[in-house]
């Protein structure tokens, strides 16, 4: 079954790029938020985290961090050629695997959705948020060249699941 994994183009440097992706994926604003399912040393001792403390860790790693760059997160989507009404079996746990690739390095959030706002059509998809700060400081940013290093093994992990890949925004 072939995925669409696409690289978002947009630049997230603006200063509250990291609070509106959060709450797009997640839904803080709506009466029914979407579980919050993460990776990543942000420091957080509840589970799940309040949703302002699960946004200031993400800010507050890039705050106290000397490795940073412009871009403050990558946006993934990876999209499904088919509906499930909940986010499960072999989509779901291809997805946290691909989180699970990024969370030792770099704090990676992540939601299941199956809107389209464009096209006003539903289909599965599971949004991926990836800080381009490191908790461990010995890490560099996220760069497009480093996240591009690691589409080789988010193939590999598709193909462990009898997925084949798009990608887009490369």
């Amino acid at each position: 079954m072939k995925i669409i994994i696409k690289i978002k183009r947009e630049t997230y440097t603006n200063d509250d790029a990291i609070y509106n992706a959060l709450n797009y994926i997640f839904g803080f604003d709506q009466p029914q938020p979407m579980p919050i399912r993460f990776y990543g040393n942000l420091g957080l001792t509840e589970y799940p985290p309040d949703p302002g403390n699960f946004i200031r860790s993400f800010e507050q790693l890039r705050e106290g961090s000397s490795h940073t760059i412009s871009r403050k997160l990558w946006h993934i989507i990876i999209s499904f050629p088919t509906v499930f009404p909940q986010p499960y079996g072999r989509y779901f746990y291809f997805t946290d695997a691909v989180a699970r690739l990024f969370g030792p390095y770099y704090p990676v959030a992540y939601s299941y959705h199956k809107d389209n706002r464009h096209t006003q059509r539903e289909h599965s998809h599971f949004h991926l948020i990836i800080s381009t700060t490191s908790a461990s400081p010995a890490l560099p940013p996220l760069s497009r060249k480093k996240l591009n290093s690691y589409l080789p093994q988010i193939i590999a992990i598709a193909h462990q699941y009898g997925l084949t890949t798009q990608i887009i925004g490369q």
